[in-house]
């Protein structure tokens, strides 16, 4: 049996680069665009990773909040 990383590997990955983009949006007011969260959460529910709707949900919300940032900045 595999461990939960090794099956949700590019779901563990996208959540971590949102994390930083969040964590640089907040502390530095730069914002960039989700294109690299969005294409690994594409990839992981093309594997058919377990965990694959949580990447979709985090790469929506670090373009969400990318857009919002440069509407409102």
């Amino acid at each position: 049996m595999e461990s939960v990383y090794r099956s949700n590997r590019l779901t563990a990955m996208t959540l971590a680069v949102v994390a930083v983009y969040v964590l640089i949006a907040a502390t530095t007011h730069l914002v960039v665009l989700g294109i690299l969260p969005v294409m690994l959460s594409i990839r992981a529910v093309r594997r058919r990773e377990l965990f694959a709707p949580f990447a979709l949900v985090g790469a929506l919300a670090a373009v969400l909040i990318a857009v919002s940032a440069l509407s409102h900045g």
